[in-house]
């Protein structure tokens, strides 16, 4: 049972760094990828205004989903 739960812990631990963030720069991409369609971007603006918004996007997926890393190591 106690390696369940550290299984579980560790298995949060992984979607906390990876899997959660790259929803939201998915999520960047593909309103980049309309933008660029809709407003006519060039390709080197569409890059930097993706990079620049998905790094925000990545921070900020740490900080909205910070409860589940709490519970992640706050288990016992």
């Amino acid at each position: 049972m106690i390696n369940e739960e550290k299984h579980r812990d560790w298995k949060l631990v992984l979607k906390y760094f990876l899997v959660y963030p790259l929803y939201y720069v998915t999520a960047m991409l593909v309103a980049v990828f309309i933008l660029a369609w809709l407003k006519d971007w060039s390709f080197i603006f569409a890059r930097k205004i993706f990079f620049i918004f998905s790094g925000i996007m990545w921070f900020v997926s740490y900080v909205a989903h910070f409860d589940i890393f709490k519970l992640s190591w706050g288990k016992k």
